[in-house]
């Protein structure tokens, strides 16, 4: 709605991307890169034209990426591992003691 695309349905728009979805795992490509819009243009682009066809797929990866990824990203980033400490001198002998023996 908020691309003011006539003629094109909800249900028509959830569909896409069921298809859409499905076209990412199966065509050879970088993360589905292409294939979301190209569905979207094949499935709807004879009702909404080409142009705003491929923006609803796009857009609606981002919409649907940006509130997903980055708080996740956020998370992963700012998180502190309990199983990460700095090496000491002692694991550094130990290592080269463990590398001379082999």
């Amino acid at each position: 709605m908020s691309l003011a695309t006539q003629n094109v349905r909800v249900s028509e728009v959830l569909f896409a991307a069921a298809v859409m979805t499905f076209g990412t795992f199966i065509a050879p490509s970088a993360s589905g890169e292409g294939v979301r819009e190209l569905v979207f243009v094949w499935l709807l682009g004879t009702k909404a034209g080409a142009a705003k066809a491929f923006l609803i797929g796009n857009l609606g990866f981002w919409i649907e990426k940006i509130p997903l990824s980055v708080p996740g990203g956020l998370l992963l980033l700012l998180r502190r591992d309990p199983s990460l400490r700095a090496l000491s001198r002692e694991d550094l002998e130990r290592v080269r003691r463990e590398a001379e023996a082999v």
